[in-house]
């Protein structure tokens, strides 16, 4: 009943648009959303691409903290793709308290969301056309979520980062642990924080190794996956979170698995415009259908 509350809500948002004529319709414009997810609500936006549709829809599946507008959605309509970022709960403007298993679950919500009937009338969205992309952090959700989704067409994964091996590792390194105390410390305080959580960072290093990356990098084995690695990642160095991730999704088939490193560190500083160009060429050859 929830979902079909906020449904509702969000067509009032979009009636202005969907009252416009078809020529008007056919060019790019950019709508708020606000998806509920278990009782809470998720504020994102999708960026409609020019042309009647229906077309792929790029969801993009941010790090930690991440960024309230991501740049890569705008990328993707630029090229034709919808393109839609969105905040996981706990996460900025979104409501209730973040977790790690959240982000999975939050992105499972945008994805039934977008192949609602609501969002292939309003925003041209092709509900068997959704890829999932994700940055840092956001790979967990990305991977997992396709993982679960045979109908999720394409992946990709940008300087992924695995939470589990630095995870298991503090537990006994006091250093590590103090890096990671200082990170969290760093984004969930202030009067408007990025982050809100309860005992997130306890329960990272409990359950650590259920944040590995590789088992669901394993089923995607024989699906279209791209991934792109920093070769100067200081925060997720390539031998610990990138090659362990190509070599589970090789050794589980790997037959549509394309691989790269550009040369840049961890936030894409100075790549992060090729990095975008070559998603988009790469939906071109491989997602398009």
């Amino acid at each position: 009943m929830k979902f079909l509350l906020g449904m509702a809500a969000l067509a009032a948002i979009v009636r202005p648009v969907a009252a416009q004529s078809e020529g008007a319709r056919a060019d790019s414009f950019t709508v708020r959303l606000a998806v509920p997810s278990h009782g809470d609500t998720l504020s994102g936006f999708i960026r409609v691409a020019a042309g009647p549709g229906p077309q792929l829809t790029v969801l993009f599946l941010q790090g930690f903290p991440g960024r309230e507008t991501p740049t890569l959605p705008a990328t993707m309509q630029a090229a034709g793709f919808n393109g839609v970022g969105f905040s996981y709960r706990g996460n900025f403007r979104s409501s209730g308290l973040y977790t790690l298993e959240g982000t999975v679950e939050d992105a499972a919500m945008m994805v039934a969301f977008l192949r609602s009937d609501s969002a292939r009338r309003l925003w041209r969205v092709d509900p068997d056309r959704i890829v999932v992309v994700g940055a840092s952090s956001g790979t967990l959700a990305t991977l997992r979520t396709a993982a679960a989704d045979p109908r999720i067409v394409c992946t990709a994964a940008m300087v992924p980062f695995n939470w589990a091996p630095p995870a298991v590792v503090a537990r006994s390194d006091t250093v590590v642990r103090g890096l990671f105390v200082d990170v969290f410390r760093e984004v969930t305080r202030g009067p408007a924080p990025a982050i809100r959580e309860s005992g997130l960072l306890e329960r990272i290093f409990a359950n650590a190794e259920s944040y590995d990356l590789r088992p669901a990098g394993a089923a995607l084995g024989n699906r279209k996956v791209m991934l792109i690695g920093a070769l100067r990642d200081a925060t997720a160095p390539l031998p610990v979170h990138f090659t362990p991730l190509v070599e589970a999704i090789r050794k589980a088939g790997g037959a549509g698995l394309r691989d790269t490193v550009v040369d840049d560190t961890h936030n894409l500083p100075n790549a992060g415009d090729a990095v975008g160009a070559a998603i988009v060429r790469w939906l071109r050859s491989e997602c398009v259908r």
